[in-house]
């Protein structure tokens, strides 16, 4: 048997570490705009981050329970600790889109 790709247990972290890593790209596309400020690229790339992370974490927070060696009591847990964090990224980023398309920080 081979040894995990990812050092955790928790399907909901591995889809934060995955989602984290597919919003890089995007992340360094986004920067590498010279025409407009740092600012407004930081207000364009955070919630692009933000809102991939959440969402492909929310993806692995749906394979949770679907091994044969989960538990229910660890499925609830699971769902108890990391939705609330993927909500909040998820609403931070939405937030921050608002202000960008309302014209926030220039």
């Amino acid at each position: 048997m081979s040894p995990p790709l990812m050092p955790t247990r928790e399907f909901t972290t591995k889809g934060l570490i995955l989602g984290g890593l597919t919003a890089i790209p995007f992340l360094a596309w986004q920067f590498a705009r010279a025409e407009i400020t740092f600012f407004q690229n930081l207000l364009s790339a955070v919630p692009m981050a933000l809102i991939t992370t959440a969402l492909v974490g929310y993806m692995g927070l749906n394979a949770t329970g679907t091994t044969p060696v989960t538990s229910w009591t660890s499925v609830k847990r699971e769902i108890k600790r990391y939705l609330p964090v993927l909500a909040g990224m998820a609403g931070t980023g939405t937030v921050l889109i608002i202000l960008r398309l309302l014209g926030v920080g220039g």
